[in-house]
């Protein structure tokens, strides 16, 4: 073979693995997301008690409501793991209606990162509306710590997609993230406890 068609097979070779080996996402080809409709199964599935039925989003008690939005916000946040520090943190706060339409969503503290702002962002898009609030709960906003999470190699394996801050290294973690307040919102003025 003439070093000129030697060179023709290489150069196409050295780009697909160049792109491969890439850091951006788009680069290394399309990423797979989970549908809405799978992270809904996933975070019904995580929220059902032993042995009692899988709840619906209208019919999720106070603290299946929590861990549900929870985990649906999770799931739909998608970053790349290598753009983002461990100690990036994004805080925004969420005013929601009692049918679970998002009323407005004010970014309080930015983490610094534009590409992880976008990805809250786009979580918080992917996932409204959230279920309806529980009338227990009497959340009119929900402030949200949005931070990377550790990644667990085990979860990696699963057949499906990754499901967001569960399995690709950046989300939401554990309810810690969580600051309900209770609000009473009067012709437009609210007073938040």
């Amino acid at each position: 073979m003439n070093k000129k068609r030697l060179l023709l097979l290489a150069f196409p070779c050295a780009l697909a693995l160049a792109a491969c080996a890439s850091d951006e996402p788009a680069a290394a080809g399309p990423q797979v997301h989970p549908s809405p409709e799978a992270v809904m199964s996933r975070c019904l599935a995580s929220v059902t008690e032993s042995g009692a039925p899988a709840p619906t989003e209208a019919t999720l008690d106070a603290r299946q409501w929590e861990r549900y939005v929870n985990c649906k916000l999770g799931g739909n946040m998608f970053s790349n793991p290598k753009k983002v520090s461990v100690d990036t943190e994004a805080v925004v706060s969420i005013r929601a209606a009692p049918d679970g339409r998002i009323l407005s969503v004010k970014l309080l503290h930015s983490s610094g990162n534009h590409d992880y702002d976008k990805a809250v962002e786009r979580a918080i898009d992917v996932a409204t509306p959230l279920p309806p609030v529980p009338t227990a709960l009497h959340i009119a906003r929900i402030d949200l710590h949005f931070h990377p999470v550790s990644v667990n190699p085990l979860a990696l394996q699963s057949s499906g997609p990754a499901i967001g801050g569960m399995n690709v290294g950046v989300g939401i973690s554990d309810q810690s993230h969580w600051r309900a307040e209770h609000c009473n919102i009067v012709n437009g003025v609210s007073a938040c406890d």
